[in-house]
């Protein structure tokens, strides 16, 4: 859940310019070809314009200057297109129709800065009514993107302030086939060809609906169209099939886009008497009613689109109720129903609840928004119980929480709730902060009440004033305790995006009552927005935030200790909190008693299964223990009993030796011995149990012995003895067993974990044996090449040990195709340069002019081939020309090399490679026959440059290789014509 360390916005500020600028220069020759409209365009062309266009999602704002040269251009081609189209289709799917191009481009717009921007910039022209209206109507071939721009100009030149009769086609019969649907009369038939067209893509599952909706509501809407009762007309039948009466449709769009268009009939009426007569009628079709069948209500509800269009609806027939009839039962009733959808698993469909419920709020009188905002805070307490002075929220449904917390947020954004109610909801909203409950599959499903909260607070901040939020919360000042909450939301928050919004609310709440919270400037600058993007950094910050106020400290400190912090399920965030809580206490030492004596009461309340708290709650305490007390000693008894009963006994044997370590001396050795023996036959991911253990051993030094007989390589015994070599009387044994098992156990993981662990046995002929064999282990398995996991660790115990003999094996790693293996193996060599560059292989292959053995040229080549076949081979070949070009050679242990079965593809496709080149003329390459094609193919390509008689002998019983075979002939039979 972090951010990355490159914002995605400044990155596109830095990048507008050229992409704008790239978008500039290649728009006309897409369009024109010599002055003249194209017909058809290249697709990746098409494409590679909007990748241009996408990345402006994140700053819509950046296009604005340059939207009124770019949307006319494409629309005047679009319509010169249509007035000639081209009488045949692109026959290659490698092209398409300039119209479908100019359109898709015009959606990308339209999708970045919205449609009723982009609209504003066609053309106006009613004379270019007919043209589309014609070219829709024929576009049988036309794709949504074509549709859907058509759709919307229309609904732009509908705005024409004259009568469409003026304007209607003369002689044009039009038979429109809508079931249901009642034509008046004296029609023009301009308005008879756009609701065709409209009603036929209203039930399309595509974008084209969203336009149609918008022409058919703007057709309905003209006065001269209501005057020959079209709204009417438009209305009644759009009820019509809504009503229970109606046969059921196969397609839930069609539903979809009726419902689209009697909302936006009700939005566009907003402020008129137009559509008052129809609202019984509406709201008696899109709500459930005791009297009448559901079956169509029932499919439509099915939904979510058509849930949250049923919301606008419900929203749009209350705020009319409220301007004209005054209806206060109908309103009461979409009130209970907007009410009951706060509940729905939809988020869109809670937001749209929300929204609507605050902005009815707003248009009641007071005395029925506070009952509105009451009935909201009832459910709200409704749904947990108090248990011992604290929430129990395990009961909570987070959808639910979700829609309430949201409806406080609008409630507060739109200042629906009487300052005198605020305490209430902003206990609400505390807790919404600090919300977290998993799913069945371990799902966090809180992160969307936590955002909601941030909404609610930073609303607050923004709409009330200084005076009206001096209220006090639980005894304490509600400015301040909102400013601590939102400091370790900022700080300790799981979700990048909701510690992101704790930011930016805390950011609003302090720069508009700076005076009412402590250390209020100091904070906002600390927990700052950008500061807080990585989670591990965001937690450095709740650190800082504590310095400044014992407020923040105790919050901070009290979020480490919850579900933020060492409850966390992941364990590498409990070692970082646990870490946190350290520092913390380490700054206020008076609170150490405290904090421990915390710790260890809420440890022997843990049952068998916390096992992710207990391993925090361990950590915690050994990152503030810094001498033995008799607290450990319990801590450690604790332990040792229980031991059996643990979850996670890895991470409980990791904390609890952190502890051991921490706390020093003091500890009976019995004890401590008795709880080791436990651990070390488990595996030491982090080498804490093997440093618990070798500290024993200082204390008690016959134990070496015991360790010797059960050491293995993935236990804690193994790392133990490492650590105890140097001071050990037992080095000789130690050697020996290390020895046994490196030779006994080939895992890759086994053998780095031995060579992680070799540095007090370098000096040793033993340790210098195992680095070369783990040089030279390429072991690969079904997940690929393991042995890499070896070299990488064997190179860097190489780079430690300096050794001569070694040097060869390190180039070879320092030249593989697997950029981590060769990063690693430049550092041995200490290369400081980009290990994918021309001049990191060239360096590379300039090593063998000085201080070189001729026996390392084989060993290093044999890794060098792999990157100038590999999948990025241009660095590596082009340094190997050079150097060749150069007077070095190569050609000899390349040949040699032939014998070596791991590369010997790689070799034969170098040498072809060279040969293509015409850095070597001939070389003497003997053909084995052999099944793998890739190495058949080198073999023919190196015949082909110098000894074609031998393509002769080749099989060709494969496609690939006679195909190979007579490109080279034919090649050779080109030239020399």
């Amino acid at each position: 859940m972090d951010a990355p360390e490159l914002e995605q916005d400044v990155q596109l500020e830095r990048s507008a310019p050229n992409l704008l600028a790239d978008l500039g220069q290649s728009l006309p020759p897409f369009l024109r070809r010599d002055g003249r409209i194209r017909r058809n365009v290249r697709v990746s062309d098409m494409d590679r314009l909007v990748n241009l266009l996408e990345p402006f999602q994140e700053l819509p704002q950046l296009l604005d200057p340059h939207l009124n040269k770019f949307v006319p251009s494409l629309a005047n081609d679009f319509l010169e297109y249509l007035r000639a189209p081209p009488s045949k289709q692109p026959t290659t799917h490698l092209l398409t129709p300039l119209s479908k191009a100019i359109c898709k481009l015009l959606y990308t717009f339209c999708k970045i800065r919205g449609e009723k921007v982009i609209v504003q910039f066609f053309g106006t022209e009613t004379r270019d009514l007919e043209l589309l209206l014609s070219a829709i109507e024929k576009g049988t071939t036309w794709g949504w993107e074509e549709r859907y721009i058509t759709l919307l100009w229309l609904s732009q030149l509908l705005l024409a302030p004259f009568d469409l009769a003026s304007i209607s086609s003369q002689g044009t019969e039009v038979d429109l086939d809508i079931r249901g649907f009642a034509c008046p009369p004296n029609v023009p038939t301009v308005t008879l060809r756009v609701i065709s067209l409209a009603v036929r893509y209203l039930s399309s599952s595509g974008k084209e609906r969203d336009a149609a909706k918008i022409l058919l509501v703007r057709v309905a809407m003209r006065p001269d169209m209501q005057q020959v009762g079209v709204l009417r007309a438009l209305v009644r039948w759009a009820i019509s099939c809504l009503h229970p009466s109606a046969g059921l449709e196969s397609s839930p769009y069609f539903y979809i886009g009726i419902l689209s268009f009697l909302a936006g009939m009700l939005v566009s009426s907003a402020g008129t008497p137009d559509m008052v007569e129809y609202l019984p009628d509406i709201f008696n079709v899109t709500r459930d009613q005791d009297d009448m069948p559901t079956t169509i209500l029932d499919a439509i509800k099915k939904s979510a689109v058509s849930r949250k269009i049923i919301i606008k609806i419900f929203r749009a027939i209350a705020l009319l109720d409220l301007a004209n009839t005054q209806d206060l039962d109908r309103v009461q009733t979409v009130i209970g129903d907007l009410l009951d959808f706060l509940e729905d698993e939809a988020t869109p469909v809670r937001l749209a609840a929300s929204k609507a419920l605050s902005i009815i709020t707003l248009k009641l009188d007071s005395d029925m928004a506070s009952q509105v905002v009451d009935v909201v805070l009832d459910t709200f307490r409704s749904t947990y119980r108090m248990v011992a002075g604290k929430a129990d929220l395990s009961d909570v449904k987070a959808f639910q929480w979700h829609g309430l917390v949201l409806t406080f947020s609008h409630l507060l954004y739109r200042r629906s709730i009487p300052p005198s109610s605020l305490a209430p909801v902003l206990n609400a909203l505390r807790l919404a902060l600090s919300f977290e409950k998993r799913s069945g599959i371990s799902a966090s499903t809180g992160t969307n009440v936590r955002d909601a909260a941030n909404f609610g607070i930073w609303a607050l901040a923004r709409r009330y004033t200084t005076k009206e939020l001096q209220i006090e919360l639980d005894g304490r000042s509600a400015l301040q305790t909102l400013a601590t909450d939102l400091v370790v939301a900022s700080s300790l928050d799981p979700a990048g995006n909701v510690r992101r919004g704790s930011s930016a609310a805390l950011q609003e709440l302090i720069g508009r009552n700076p005076d009412m919270i402590a250390e209020g400037i100091q904070v906002v600058q600390v927990v700052d927005y950008h500061a807080i993007a990585l989670r591990s950094r965001a937690v450095e910050v709740g650190i800082g935030a504590a310095e400044l106020s014992d407020e923040y400290y105790r919050g901070v400190l009290d979020g480490l200790l919850g579900w933020r912090g060492i409850k966390d399920s992941n364990a590498a965030v409990r070692r970082t909190a646990a870490s946190a809580v350290g520092g913390l206490v380490r700054e206020k030492s008076y609170d150490f008693r405290r904090v421990l004596g915390l710790l260890t009461g809420r440890l022997k309340e843990l049952v068998p299964r916390d096992g992710d708290e207990r391993h925090g709650v361990l950590l915690s305490i050994a990152s503030i223990i810094e001498f033995s007390t008799d607290d450990v000693v319990d801590i450690l008894r604790y332990v040792d009993g229980g031991w059996a009963t643990f979850r996670n006994q890895s991470l409980i044997a990791e904390a609890t030796c952190k502890i051991l370590i921490a706390s020093r001396l003091g500890i009976e050795i019995q004890l401590q011995q008795s709880i080791l023996e436990k651990f070390l036959p488990m595996e030491d991911a982090f080498g804490v149990i093997s440093d618990a253990a070798a500290n024993l051993v200082g204390m008690k030094p016959d134990l070496v012995a015991g360790y010797l007989e059960k050491a293995k390589s993935k236990n804690a015994y193994l790392g133990t003895l490492f650590k105890v070599f140097a001071t050990s009387g037992h080095q000789a044994a130690i050697v020996s067993t290390i020895q046994g098992i490196w030779k006994r156990d080939k895992d890759p993981d086994s053998r780095a974990m031995i060579l992680r662990s070799l540095g007090p046995l370098i000096h040793l002929e033993e340790a210098v044996i195992m680095v070369e064999e783990g040089l030279d282990d390429f072991t690969i398995t079904a997940q690929g090449d393991v042995g890499s996991k070896v070299r990488i660790e064997a190179v860097k115990v190489a780079a430690v040990m300096n050794k001569e003999r070694l040097r060869g094996r390190v180039m070879r790693t320092a030249s593989e195709k697997l950029d981590k293996v060769r990063r690693e193996g430049g550092k041995c060599l200490g290369l400081d340069l980009d290990p994918s560059s021309e001049e990191y292989y060239r360096a590379l292959l300039d090593m063998q002019l000085s201080r070189w053995d001729s026996s390392w040229s084989e060993t290093f080549l044999s890794g060098y081939v792999t990157s100038v076949t590999g999948a990025f081979p241009q660095a590596s070949r082009s340094a190997l020309v050079s150097f060749c070009e150069a007077g070095g050679t190569v050609t000899s242990p390349l040949l040699a090399l032939l014998r070596n079965a791991r590369v010997v593809v790689p070799v034969l496709e170098t040498i072809a490679f060279l040969l293509d080149m015409g850095v070597l003329q001939s070389v003497d390459v003997p053909f084995v026959p052999s099944s793998n094609l890739r190495r058949v193919e080198a073999y023919v390509r190196i015949y082909g440059n110098c000894e074609k008689e031998k393509l002769k002998g080749i099989s060709q019983k494969f496609p690939r290789v006679r195909d190979a075979v007579r490109d080279e002939l034919w090649e050779d039979h080109a030239m020399s014509t």
